[in-house]
């Protein structure tokens, strides 16, 4: 599935991809549970669906910071002066 990246969404990077002098990530897409104020984190799981995007079309091409905390993946954004978007 080749996403429209209209939307913000969250995903860890499976493979990339090169085809044509073209950069495609073949991610794990993650389905956003919660947003935690005080941590500034959102709070991530797999949802089972992977995903296809190509990496030019992508809004944030740098890694976002994550972290397990208590059994709960968590990710920070960084890098994003337009975070109120989201």
């Amino acid at each position: 599935m080749l996403l429209d990246l209209h939307e913000p969404f969250f995903a860890e990077i499976e493979s990339i991809l090169v085809l044509s002098k073209e950069k495609f990530v073949q991610c794990h897409k993650l389905a956003v549970v919660a947003f935690h104020e005080h941590l500034n984190m959102f709070s991530v799981m797999r949802s089972g669906e992977l995903c296809m995007v190509i990496m030019i079309h992508l809004t944030y091409r740098w890694p976002q910071v994550s972290h397990k905390v208590n059994g709960e993946h968590l990710v920070m954004l960084v890098h994003c002066d337009d975070m109120w978007l989201l």
